[in-house]
């Protein structure tokens, strides 16, 4: 029974100590796209039943492709993720992208603030066209 105790800490402090790997998981995004380097994902805030606004998450991981620096040795930069808060307008086509974070491979925040993106047109094949045709079909 020991044994299975200490099985069990151990596999729970080695989960914690995967530190980037848990938090990119996504459990909660559903995936939306990739392009190059970067990854996109969603999850719904909420509908607005009233209106056509909906709120959700957009979640962006950025994964730096490996290069040479000038001694020959390669660097593989580490990942990072940025969490904005985005509401959608069906109707009018736009969409604002508010508040944003942005993490290190740690989980550490590194940036944070307002994007302060009002009503900006939702442009033909975009990852914003992309979460509209889901929210507002």
């Amino acid at each position: 029974m020991k044994y299975l105790f200490l099985l069990f800490i151990t596999g729970l402090c080695y989960s914690q100590s995967s530190n980037f790997d848990a938090l990119r998981e996504n459990l909660d995004y559903e995936y939306l796209s990739s392009n190059g380097d970067k990854e996109y994902y969603y999850k719904f805030e909420k509908y607005n039943l009233v209106g056509d606004e909906t709120c959700l998450w957009f979640k962006t991981i950025t994964k730096p492709k490996p290069f040479k620096n000038k001694k020959g040795k390669l660097i593989k930069p580490k990942s990072t993720y940025t969490v904005s808060y985005m509401v959608i307008f069906c109707d009018a086509k736009t969409y604002n992208l508010e508040d944003f974070i942005t993490y290190n491979n740690l989980g550490e925040v590194i940036e944070s603030g307002n994007n302060s993106i009002y009503h900006q047109r939702i442009f033909p094949n975009t990852i914003a066209e992309k979460i509209s045709d889901i929210l507002c079909n």
